[in-house]
């Protein structure tokens, strides 16, 4: 599932679109510069679900350089019910849709 997302970093912004997304954590595909944030990095995110934007906060878990994209994984730390809610619906919307798709 691809979503919106954006991550505060070097005094301005990454862009991205999330590559796998749960309630536990993401991992995404932003465009980066200067060097990517190191495993243990605390962060917030925000990601467009629908016409919603959702803040997230969370660690950076690992990150790969693949040329001027990073591809970030974040764990993330105590999301709120009402967040945590919004994003299984999604994604549960996602897998149904998917499926309808394989058939």
């Amino acid at each position: 599932m691809s979503l919106d997302v954006t991550l505060p970093w070097a005094g301005g912004l990454v862009t991205g679109t999330t590559v796998d997304l749960s309630e536990a954590g993401l991992r995404a595909l932003v465009d980066g510069w200067g060097l990517p944030p190191k495993p243990g990095t605390a962060t917030q995110v925000s990601i467009t679900v629908d016409d919603d934007t959702l803040d997230i906060s969370g660690e950076i878990v690992r990150q790969q350089v693949q040329g001027p994209r990073w591809l970030l994984s974040m764990q993330c730390h105590e999301m709120p019910e009402k967040t945590a809610d919004l994003l299984r619906r999604r994604v549960f919307r996602a897998l149904r849709e998917e499926r309808a798709l394989a058939d």
